[in-house]
């Protein structure tokens, strides 16, 4: 729970607490054992000032006393400091495929309650859609802990999102689904709501978790049944505003391709190396589309030569967006990145449209490594989102 608070929470990053309270609250989550008197030392802060704030952290619910389990020195024992995972608690819904999901979730990132809704992707509108998501969070809405305060909403979609202004402008998963405004949740809800891009938040909790150096630049692009990417520099995430931030499954890097995309634009990549082109292009050959069985399907059918087209043009894709963007190193998630003939031929690809001679790249070429799409880091970055101006706001001095 410690690792949950001082790096998935990215509380240890550009959204630290600030002032006394903040700090102490963020030396109480990153610590083990923490008490009083070793907080004093390490902060250097008196111990009267010490104690006077740390008792204003407990009456806030942020901070729990507990006495060690066992006592090695004469004497009273000192009495630890532990954070209050239930002091805060924040509603989270995405999207798998074609089902809705809300989750209630505390500050360690786990899921108190969950609730989904199987839609009919195709046929829903922007009110049906509403409709849904007020529903699921007024489910997890009566399930909120005693004693618990919920910092907000949070939603992760796919697609183009309009973090600013709360838009969900377009997704092809949700093809009747059009420039949907989701801040008329917070009156329907009476809550606070956060619209962001799934990417965002995965590779938000994913840096975190894996404790990147705030110097270093991570490219996180999936490719699936669509194709998007996520972009995090010196420790902020770049957000996704009106136009798409991300979007690169709609660059086109061959200017022969007639491949009609969903977007109403021709040669997109996406239109020929995401799931759904590649589904209606080998029409016949019951190609899922759903991820998860699309990844089996791969395992089943290996042969390169099927897969030769995506493979080149999604290198071409790598090859700009590591130009351009000059990340330290790229995580490529999706069913793809999952099979070890096409990931290596992916790479070896990219490597070729990339070559360490050319006085461009250099010896510094950025570096490609396969990961799994990670439902649990969308949640918790997701999550960070509201829980992050609660806890700023109840750590003022």
């Amino acid at each position: 729970m410690i690792e949950l608070y001082a790096r998935q929470f990215e509380i240890g990053g550009p959204d630290l607490p600030t002032g006394r309270k903040g700090r102490i609250f963020t030396k109480v989550c990153a610590s083990s054992a923490p008490t009083r008197k070793k907080l004093a030392e390490q902060l250097g802060i008196r111990p009267a000032t010490m104690s006077e704030i740390t008792l204003e952290l407990i009456n806030d619910g942020l901070v729990l006393e507990a006495r060690p389990g066992r006592n090695l020195h004469k004497g009273r024992p000192e009495i630890i400091l532990r954070p209050n995972a239930d002091r805060l608690v924040a509603i989270v819904c995405y999207l798998v495929s074609h089902t809705v999901h809300c989750a209630l979730v505390n500050l360690a990132g786990e899921t108190l309650y969950n609730s989904q809704f199987e839609a009919l992707a195709d046929q829903t509108d922007n009110e049906a859609f509403l409709s849904a998501i007020s529903n699921l969070c007024a489910g997890c809405l009566d399930q909120v802990p005693n004693g618990s305060t919920l910092a907000g909403i949070a939603l992760s979609l796919p697609g183009i999102v309009d973090e600013v202004t709360g838009f969900w402008r377009y997704s092809s998963h949700w093809p009747k689904l059009r420039n949907l405004d989701l801040s008329s949740l917070t009156e329907r809800l009476d809550s606070t709501v956060t619209v962001s891009k799934n990417l965002k938040c995965e590779l938000h909790a994913r840096r975190s978790r894996g404790n990147h150096q705030t110097s270093e630049s991570l490219l996180m692009l999936h490719w699936g049944f669509g194709i998007g990417a996520a972009f995090a520099h010196r420790g902020s995430t770049f957000a996704a505003e009106s136009r798409g931030f991300g979007e690169v499954g709609h660059t086109c890097v061959d200017s022969t391709s007639t491949a009609l995309c969903k977007c109403g634009m021709t040669g997109c990549v996406e239109a020929e190396a995401g799931i759904w082109a590649i589904a209606e292009r080998m029409k016949g050959q019951d190609i899922p589309e759903d991820e998860w069985q699309f990844e089996q399907f791969l395992r089943d059918n290996p042969d390169l030569d099927i897969w030769e087209r995506p493979v080149k043009l999604m290198a071409l894709t790598l090859r700009n967006l590591c130009l351009t963007l000059s990340p330290d190193q790229c995580i490529i998630t999706g069913p793809f990145a999952q099979s070890e003939p096409i990931f290596s031929r992916l790479v070896k690809c990219f490597e070729e449209n990339l070559p360490t001679r050319s006085l461009v790249v250099g010896e510094n070429r950025t570096k490609l490594r396969a990961g799994r799409a990670g439902t649990q880091d969308e949640i918790v970055g997701a999550a960070s989102t509201v829980f992050q101006p609660a806890i700023n706001l109840l750590c003022r001095d």
